[in-house]
C-alpha cells in the first residue's frame, strides 16, 4: 500500500469519523492533518494528526476556499482532501475546480453528492434502485409529527434533511 500522500481530513461538525481515520490511516504511516472548527475538540488529541489546522466554517466561501488552498501549500504536497460531514462534501463539490490543482478529489457522477447528502433525496434513491433502507418520513408540520409518532416503529432517527438550508453551513 502507498502511504506517501498525505491525507486532509475536513471535521466541521460533531462526531468522530475524524478520529477514525487518522487511526486507521496514521497506523499504516499516512501524515494525517485536520481542519476542524475553532474551540476546544476532543479530536485534536490523536497523536496521528502531523498538524492540525482551525477554522471558522462559517466564513465565506471564498476565504474558505483560500484558506483550503494555503493548507496544500503548507503540506507541499498534493494531498487527499476527505469530508466528514455533509456539509463538508457539498463544499468540496461546489469548490471542485478551484480545489483541484491542490488536492486530490473524489470525483462524483454530477448532481450525486447533493442526492447524497439530502436525506430525502437519498431514501427516494435508495427505493428507486432497490437498495434495502430504513422507512423514511419527511413530516411537514408539528402535527405530521405527531400522527407519524402514532404508528412508529421504535426506534427512530431524526434528522436534517437538506445541508443547503439556510442553516446549513458554507452559505
Amino acid at each position: 500500500m502507498r502511504n506517501d500522500v498525505p491525507v486532509v481530513i475536513m471535521k466541521d461538525e460533531g462526531g468522530h469519523g475524524a478520529l477514525a481515520v487518522a487511526r486507521t490511516l496514521g497506523r499504516l504511516g499516512v501524515k494525517m492533518y485536520l481542519v476542524t472548527e475553532k474551540g476546544p475538540k476532543s479530536v485534536l488529541k490523536s497523536r496521528y494528526w502531523t498538524k492540525t489546522f482551525t477554522w471558522d466554517f462559517k466564513s465565506p466561501r471564498e476565504w474558505s476556499v483560500r484558506f483550503m488552498l494555503e493548507i496544500s501549500r503548507t503540506i507541499g504536497t498534493k494531498p487527499i482532501l476527505l469530508a466528514i460531514a455533509d456539509s463538508s462534501a457539498l463544499f468540496i463539490d461546489e469548490n471542485a475546480e478551484a480545489l483541484a490543482d491542490a488536492f486530490i478529489l473524489p470525483k462524483p457522477a454530477p448532481g450525486a453528492m447533493k442526492t447524497l447528502t439530502n436525506k430525502w433525496d437519498m431514501a427516494a434513491a435508495a427505493r428507486t434502485y432497490g437498495i434495502p433502507a430504513p422507512q423514511a418520513a419527511y413530516p411537514a408540520s408539528r402535527d405530521e409529527v405527531m400522527k407519524y409518532l402514532e404508528t412508529a416503529k421504535f426506534p427512530i432517527v431524526m434528522k436534517g434533511v437538506d445541508q443547503l438550508l439556510p442553516q446549513a453551513k458554507w452559505k
